[in-house]
This record gives structure tokens, C-alpha cells and sequence, in this order.
């Protein structure tokens, strides 16, 4: 298959879907990030007329059409695997084999290298809104928050909190956001 050849190439991406102001801001982002690095040397235009090279141009094409580049794992662009590519080249970034130059072009165009992370702050930035909006952190399992399963995320975060492996960063930010682990027992305490 195309770009099989090159030794760092594919991992999965969750697909985030996004409003078009967002996607606007994203790009606007990706258009910050590619003038700061090429201000400092990279080289953020495709760099190789090979099958890596075809391979980033694709992305860049999926990323200016949908505002992202969050290439889901099992995405095609013109019948090639993108998303299979990407992952891939999370790895050999992960694993530290990422080629300088490469790694300075996917960040220019915006990648995320830690996609779990990314969604984990984009879930609690949707919690924060919450708790703006509604003066607290208890969002009910079924809620949604744009779209996304807030309720779902938020009791997850109590079941990985109560069995202990809830980093502790990830304790203090939803603590500090309001964040009850027993939302049952608090709403006893405040009936008595």
C-alpha cells in the first residue's frame, strides 16, 4: 500500500465533529502555528514529493475541508488510508523516530499527538461551560453539551476516581471545577 514503505505512519484519531466557527478558529490556529514555526526555520509546505509527501498533502487537504486534522482511524482520502497514515506517525512520535522535519510539519498543520488527552481537556473545557451556565458541576448521565456525552464522561470520571486511578491532575482540575464524586451523598449532607 502507499506509504507502507515509510517506518512511521499510522494510529487511531477520534473524529471530533466541530460547528463552523469553530472550524474557522481552528484553522486561524493552524495558520498561527505554521507562521511561528516556519518564523523559526521549519519548513511547514509538504516536504517530499514521495509517498510521505503525498500522504501530508492529503492531510492538509483533509484538514482545510473539515477545519481539523483529527483523521479518524479508518479514514480514506482518494481511496489511500489517511487515517491509518496519521496514526502512524503518532507512533513514530510517541517512540521517538519521527523525523525533525516531519514532526514540525504535522504540528504546523495542527495534529495532536496525545488524541485521549486532547478529547479529556475538550470534555472538561465542555464541563467548565456547564458549570457557567448552570452554577454547578452535576451533569445528569444522559446530558449532552454540544453534542457531546457530558453526563457519560463526567460519571466515567467518578467510577476511575472511586477505584483509584484517576490521575491526580485530572482530580485536582475537576475538583477545582466544582467536581462532587459522590453527587448523591453531597445532596444528602445538604438535606440534613
Amino acid at each position: 500500500m502507499l506509504g507502507d514503505a515509510d517506518t512511521d505512519e499510522h494510529m487511531p484519531a477520534k473524529s471530533v465533529g466541530t460547528a463552523t466557527a469553530t472550524k474557522k478558529a481552528r484553522l486561524r490556529g493552524t495558520a498561527h502555528r505554521r507562521g511561528t514555526l516556519e518564523a523559526g526555520g521549519a519548513v511547514c509546505a509538504p516536504l517530499e514529493a514521495g509517498p510521505w509527501g503525498l500522504m501530508h498533502r492529503l492531510m492538509l487537504s483533509f484538514t482545510e475541508r473539515e477545519g481539523h486534522c483529527d483523521v479518524p482511524s479508518k479514514h480514506e482520502e482518494q481511496g489511500i488510508q489517511l487515517g491509518r497514515w496519521l496514526n502512524k506517525q503518532r507512533q513514530a512520535y510517541k517512540g521517538g523516530t519521527l523525523e525533525l522535519r516531519r514532526l514540525a510539519a504535522l504540528e504546523a498543520a495542527g495534529v495532536v499527538w496525545d488524541v485521549k488527552e486532547a478529547e479529556w481537556q475538550r470534555m472538561h473545557g465542555l464541563l467548565l461551560a456547564f458549570k457557567e451556565r448552570e452554577g454547578h458541576c452535576d451533569a445528569k448521565a444522559k446530558h449532552e453539551e454540544q453534542g457531546s456525552p457530558l453526563g457519560m464522561w463526567l460519571s466515567k470520571q467518578r467510577v476511575v476516581y472511586k477505584r483509584g486511578t484517576l490521575e491526580p491532575r485530572r482530580v485536582a482540575a475537576l475538583e477545582a471545577a466544582g467536581v462532587v464524586w459522590g453527587p448523591l451523598e453531597a445532596g444528602w449532607g445538604q438535606m440534613l
